[in-house]
Protein backbone atom coordinates (compact mmCIF):
# COMPACT_ATOMS: atom_id res chain seq x y z
CA UNK A 1 0.00 0.00 0.00
CA UNK A 2 2.78 2.42 0.92
CA UNK A 3 4.62 1.65 -2.31
CA UNK A 4 1.43 2.34 -4.29
CA UNK A 5 0.87 5.67 -2.55
CA UNK A 6 4.50 6.69 -3.12
CA UNK A 7 4.39 5.77 -6.82
CA UNK A 8 0.92 7.01 -7.71
CA UNK A 9 0.70 10.28 -5.76
CA UNK A 10 3.00 12.15 -8.22
CA UNK A 11 0.97 10.73 -11.11
CA UNK A 12 -2.28 11.83 -9.48
CA UNK A 13 -0.75 15.30 -8.96
CA UNK A 14 0.08 15.49 -12.69
CA UNK A 15 -3.42 14.32 -13.60
CA UNK A 16 -5.02 17.00 -11.42
CA UNK A 17 -2.73 19.63 -12.93
CA UNK A 18 -3.45 18.60 -16.53
CA UNK A 19 -7.21 18.21 -16.27
CA UNK A 20 -8.12 20.75 -13.58
CA UNK A 21 -5.29 23.27 -14.11
CA UNK A 22 -4.39 23.24 -10.43
CA UNK A 23 -0.77 22.66 -9.42
CA UNK A 24 -0.78 20.15 -6.56
CA UNK A 25 2.06 18.31 -4.89
CA UNK A 26 0.72 15.27 -3.08
CA UNK A 27 3.16 14.22 -0.36
CA UNK A 28 3.01 10.43 0.26
CA UNK A 29 4.07 10.79 3.91
CA UNK A 30 1.17 13.13 4.67
CA UNK A 31 -1.28 11.05 2.61
CA UNK A 32 -0.42 7.95 4.66
CA UNK A 33 -0.60 9.94 7.91
CA UNK A 34 -4.07 11.22 7.03
CA UNK A 35 -5.22 7.77 5.89
CA UNK A 36 -4.04 6.18 9.13
CA UNK A 37 -5.84 8.84 11.15
CA UNK A 38 -9.07 8.31 9.24
CA UNK A 39 -8.90 4.50 9.43
CA UNK A 40 -8.12 4.54 13.16
CA UNK A 41 -10.74 7.12 14.10
CA UNK A 42 -13.52 6.79 11.52
CA UNK A 43 -13.71 3.12 10.60
CA UNK A 44 -14.08 -0.26 12.24
CA UNK A 45 -10.71 -1.40 10.82
CA UNK A 46 -8.49 0.69 13.12
CA UNK A 47 -7.60 -2.18 15.43
CA UNK A 48 -6.69 -4.43 12.51
CA UNK A 49 -4.51 -1.70 11.00
CA UNK A 50 -2.63 -1.19 14.27
CA UNK A 51 -2.09 -4.95 14.67
CA UNK A 52 -0.73 -5.25 11.12
CA UNK A 53 1.58 -2.26 11.61
CA UNK A 54 2.87 -3.63 14.92
CA UNK A 55 3.67 -7.01 13.30
CA UNK A 56 5.56 -5.54 10.35
CA UNK A 57 7.12 -2.34 11.68
CA UNK A 58 10.43 -3.57 13.15
CA UNK A 59 12.28 -4.09 9.83
CA UNK A 60 11.02 -0.74 8.58
CA UNK A 61 12.26 1.02 11.73
CA UNK A 62 15.64 -0.69 11.54
CA UNK A 63 16.17 0.37 7.92
CA UNK A 64 14.78 3.88 8.45
CA UNK A 65 16.89 4.68 11.50
CA UNK A 66 20.00 3.03 10.06
CA UNK A 67 19.72 5.24 6.98
CA UNK A 68 19.09 8.29 9.15
CA UNK A 69 22.16 7.55 11.26
CA UNK A 70 24.28 6.88 8.19
CA UNK A 71 23.30 10.26 6.75
CA UNK A 72 24.31 12.10 9.93
CA UNK A 73 27.08 14.59 9.17
CA UNK A 74 29.37 14.67 12.23
CA UNK A 75 31.15 17.84 11.06
CA UNK A 76 27.83 19.65 10.81
CA UNK A 77 26.87 18.24 14.21
CA UNK A 78 30.05 19.67 15.76
CA UNK A 79 29.10 23.06 14.35
CA UNK A 80 25.42 22.98 15.31
CA UNK A 81 25.20 21.10 18.64
CA UNK A 82 24.71 24.34 20.62
CA UNK A 83 21.92 25.39 18.25
CA UNK A 84 20.34 21.93 18.61
CA UNK A 85 20.31 22.23 22.41
CA UNK A 86 18.87 25.73 22.14
CA UNK A 87 16.09 24.43 19.87
CA UNK A 88 15.35 21.59 22.29
CA UNK A 89 15.02 24.11 25.11
CA UNK A 90 12.86 26.45 23.03
CA UNK A 91 10.63 23.60 21.90
CA UNK A 92 10.17 22.37 25.47
CA UNK A 93 9.40 25.90 26.66
CA UNK A 94 6.74 26.31 23.95
CA UNK A 95 5.24 22.91 24.79
CA UNK A 96 5.10 23.93 28.45
CA UNK A 97 3.51 27.28 27.58
CA UNK A 98 0.92 25.70 25.27
CA UNK A 99 -0.08 22.90 27.62
CA UNK A 100 -0.10 25.15 30.68
CA UNK A 101 -2.33 27.82 29.18
CA UNK A 102 -4.41 25.36 27.15
CA UNK A 103 -5.12 23.30 30.26
CA UNK A 104 -5.76 26.35 32.42
CA UNK A 105 -8.16 27.93 29.90
CA UNK A 106 -10.02 24.64 29.35
CA UNK A 107 -10.54 24.10 33.07
CA UNK A 108 -8.23 21.13 33.60
CA UNK A 109 -7.17 20.47 37.20
CA UNK A 110 -3.91 22.28 38.07
CA UNK A 111 -2.15 18.97 38.65
CA UNK A 112 -2.70 18.09 34.98
CA UNK A 113 -1.98 21.41 33.27
CA UNK A 114 1.20 21.87 35.31
CA UNK A 115 2.56 18.45 34.32
CA UNK A 116 1.10 17.57 30.90
CA UNK A 117 3.99 19.21 29.02
CA UNK A 118 6.23 16.35 30.12
CA UNK A 119 4.23 13.91 28.00
CA UNK A 120 4.85 15.77 24.72
CA UNK A 121 8.65 15.94 24.55
CA UNK A 122 9.29 12.76 22.54
CA UNK A 123 9.17 13.12 18.75
CA UNK A 124 10.63 11.25 15.80
CA UNK A 125 8.90 9.60 12.85
CA UNK A 126 7.14 12.33 10.92
CA UNK A 127 9.87 14.86 11.75
CA UNK A 128 12.54 12.55 10.33
CA UNK A 129 10.44 11.87 7.25
CA UNK A 130 9.90 15.55 6.57
CA UNK A 131 13.60 16.18 7.14
CA UNK A 132 14.42 13.65 4.41
CA UNK A 133 12.17 15.62 2.06
CA UNK A 134 14.02 18.84 2.91
CA UNK A 135 17.38 17.17 2.15
CA UNK A 136 16.14 16.14 -1.31
CA UNK A 137 14.63 19.51 -2.16
CA UNK A 138 17.45 21.69 -0.81
CA UNK A 139 20.72 19.77 -1.27
CA UNK A 140 22.93 22.82 -0.66
CA UNK A 141 21.87 23.22 2.98
CA UNK A 142 19.58 20.24 3.56
CA UNK A 143 22.27 17.96 5.02
CA UNK A 144 23.23 20.49 7.68
CA UNK A 145 19.56 21.08 8.45
CA UNK A 146 18.94 17.32 8.69
CA UNK A 147 21.88 16.90 11.06
CA UNK A 148 20.49 19.65 13.29
CA UNK A 149 17.00 18.12 13.28
CA UNK A 150 18.33 14.61 13.99
CA UNK A 151 20.34 16.01 16.92
CA UNK A 152 17.24 17.73 18.32
CA UNK A 153 15.18 14.55 17.87
CA UNK A 154 17.90 12.43 19.52
CA UNK A 155 17.91 14.65 22.61
CA UNK A 156 14.11 14.63 22.71
CA UNK A 157 14.03 10.83 22.33
CA UNK A 158 16.47 10.49 25.20
CA UNK A 159 14.68 12.75 27.69
CA UNK A 160 11.10 12.23 26.41
CA UNK A 161 10.32 8.82 27.95
CA UNK A 162 11.84 9.87 31.27
CA UNK A 163 9.74 13.03 31.29
CA UNK A 164 6.63 11.09 30.26
CA UNK A 165 7.05 8.68 33.18
CA UNK A 166 7.55 11.66 35.51
CA UNK A 167 4.30 13.19 34.24
CA UNK A 168 2.37 9.95 34.80
CA UNK A 169 3.85 9.59 38.28
CA UNK A 170 3.08 13.20 39.25
CA UNK A 171 -0.57 12.97 38.24
CA UNK A 172 -1.02 9.56 39.86
CA UNK A 173 -1.52 7.57 36.65
CA UNK A 174 1.63 5.42 36.84
CA UNK A 175 1.55 1.94 38.25
CA UNK A 176 4.41 1.98 40.68
CA UNK A 177 5.78 -1.31 41.89
CA UNK A 178 6.64 -1.56 45.54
Amino acid sequence: MTFSVAKFSPLLGLYIEQFFHVAVHLEPLLICLAAGFIIQNRSSQGEGLMTAIDRSSLPVYVIFFALTGAALDLEALKQTWHLALMLVGLRIAMIWLGTFWGGKLSGDPPLFYRNSWLAFITQAGVSLGLTAIVVKRFPEWGTTFATLVVAVIAVNQFIGPIAFKAALTRVGEARLEE
